[in-house]
């Protein structure tokens, strides 16, 4: 085991130079920042527990008290260290509880050189903390260093920076300001902005230079997608790691990965998104990639710890991807908490969802009115899942005109054109066309829509709207099978046993009554099969 020969940061205190202070608290914060990605929360970092080495190099320990992002059991840490929140409710910890226990480490390196008596404790620490009148024995701090400070205990914790975005200037620790206002302060003349940047001790490179990366960059996005200029996909690329060669590297990186995925060629597209896991962009992509299993087995856990690490940077859409894991775990506190903050960052995905909460009566009041307003404003700034809920609203209440009108705003989408083939199956305010029904869910299916792929089935089974044909029924039905729609898995047993494929239909009951499909049970009792284990055994 490494040797700590300087001992903990208490004892050493009085004998540190302020530039000593200085890197000590952005080594922390550096070491917090990597717990926090690999989704540790420390629970107990203070004076006592951040050890130096011969060089003063930090070490931290003792992790005892540490908990994973997703745990739910209470911290226990240092009386008088620990952040508010945790005083109120032990079990309430993030990554920023951290955060705020390193402001406390921060105030008690700025104090030591005035106060030596009232650095001894984490509550004397509080005490600073929570008394403007001491501010005199903070006379000699950098304004950086006590503006990060400060942001660091602020008392709520969604307003206290990640611990990744506290990194170095020359003279020690600040919080990092969005890259576009570095280089607006720059360009109309901050002299310290102008200044090469160092993270560690790696310099930046000049202002001018990364303003041309930017650009270029912003050029090859809209190649790619065709935004005023012909898409032209190779010379996109080409822009994008030009920009990377000039100072843009992890923004080129992170448009890059979500270009590959874009292309369905996931593997690049993963290899870039973990090369900028450590920046907001890089971890909303390794989230999109996890959750919707591109490339990769779906992994909800991973998919929110990369969203909640983009959240604390303030990636607007990774808070509203927060709020719709919350909701989905039945925690509409802290889904209302992320939907607050989405909506401060003007994401109006984050309306639509607080308008399904409130027609839900999820952690508010039920209010249908209140909903179907917020849908509406929603569905004026484009989200399509506001368009297709109010489509639904208006079916609900047999406006047949008004849904087809809404659901035609949202026709490329695959839930609306499942929707709207329903609608043309049935007569919903149309006359029942089956050809048209067909063509939408033909679309909608096309692009793994699971309804609609059993709709097909259906079709092609019975031959409405279709030419009979059971093994396109059965194609239809094992697509839709493989998404876990239960009436499919059933459906296919059927044709199969039709086509006397006895042992593809008893695999596909066996799916069917695992996932809980009671027509799946009747059906299995019906063949003379007692339980689900002698299918294994006569095997």
């Amino acid at each position: 085991m490494e040797c700590a020969e300087q001992g903990d940061l208490q004892n050493a205190l009085p004998r540190l130079e302020w530039e000593e202070r200085e890197r000590i608290a952005g080594e922390i914060a550096h070491g917090l920042s990597y717990m926090h990605r690999e989704g540790v929360i420390h629970c107990d970092i203070k004076t006592e527990n951040v050890l130096l080495t011969r060089r003063l190099e930090v070490r931290i320990c003792d992790f005892g008290s540490a908990r994973w992002i997703t745990d739910t059991e209470p911290c226990v840490g240092t009386k008088g260290w620990i952040a508010p929140e945790l005083v109120q409710d032990p079990t309430k910890y993030t990554p920023q509880s951290d955060v705020y226990a390193l402001g406390l480490v921060m105030w008690a390196m700025a104090v030591v050189p005035k106060d030596p008596p009232t650095w001894a404790t984490g509550k004397a620490i509080n005490q600073y903390v929570r008394s403007p009148g001491k501010s005199h024995a903070l006379d000699h701090v950098p304004l950086e260093y006590l503006r990060t400070m400060q942001g660091c205990c602020n008392h709520e914790p969604e307003r206290r920076p990640a611990a990744s975005r506290l990194s170095f200037m020359k003279y020690g620790p600040y919080l990092v300001l969005p890259k576009s206002a570095m280089f607006q302060l720059a360009m109309e003349g901050d002299v310290k902005m102008q200044k090469k940047i160092v993270t560690g001790t790696v310099p930046a490179v000049d202002v001018t230079t990364k303003a041309k990366g930017q650009a270029l960059l912003q050029r090859g996005i809209n190649y790619f997608y065709g935004n005023g200029v012909p898409k032209d996909v190779p010379k996109a690329m080409e822009l994008c790691r030009k920009a990377a060669a000039i100072g843009c590297e992890d923004d080129a990186n992170a448009v890059l990965g979500r270009m590959y995925v874009d292309l369905e060629d996931f593997k690049k597209g993963m290899q870039y998104a973990q090369r900028v896991s450590h920046i907001r962009d890089g971890s909303y992509l390794l989230g999109l990639i996890y959750k919707d299993g591109l490339g990769v087995e779906v992994n909800k856990g991973e998919a929110q710890r990369c969203f909640y690490m983009a959240a604390l940077e303030f990636h607007s859409e990774s808070e509203v991807h927060m709020a719709v894991y919350s909701r989905s775990q039945g925690n509409y506190e802290r889904a209302l908490k992320w939907i607050r903050i989405a909506l401060e960052h003007e994401q109006p995905e984050a309306k639509c969802i607080l308008g399904q909460m409130y027609y839900g009566g999820e952690g508010v009041t039920r209010n249908n009115a209140e909903a179907e307003s917020l849908f509406y404003e929603a569905a004026e700034r484009g989200v399509v899942a506001a368009i297709i809920t109010l489509g639904l609203i208006h079916i609900k209440k047999k406006d047949f005109a008004r849904a087809m009108e809404l659901l035609l705003k949202a026709e490329d989408d695959p839930e609306a054109q499942n929707i709207i083939g329903h609608m043309h199956f049935s007569g919903m305010g149309v006359l029942p066309n089956a050809d048209l029904a067909r063509q939408m869910f033909q679309k909608s299916a096309d692009k793994g829509n699971c309804h609609s792929q059993y709709a097909l089935g259906r079709m092609h089974r019975v031959g409405f709207g279709a030419k009979v044909d059971i093994d396109m029924a059965i194609e239809y039905y094992g697509k839709a099978a493989k998404q876990g729609h239960l009436e499919s898995e059933v459906e296919m047993a059927e044709c199969l046993a039709m086509g006397q494929k006895a042992d593809l239909s008893w695999e596909a009951v066996v799916r069917a009554f695992e996932l809980g499909s009671a027509e799946a049970e009747a059906m299995k009792i019906l063949q003379g099969m007692d339980n689900i284990d002698d299918l294994s055994d006569s095997e």
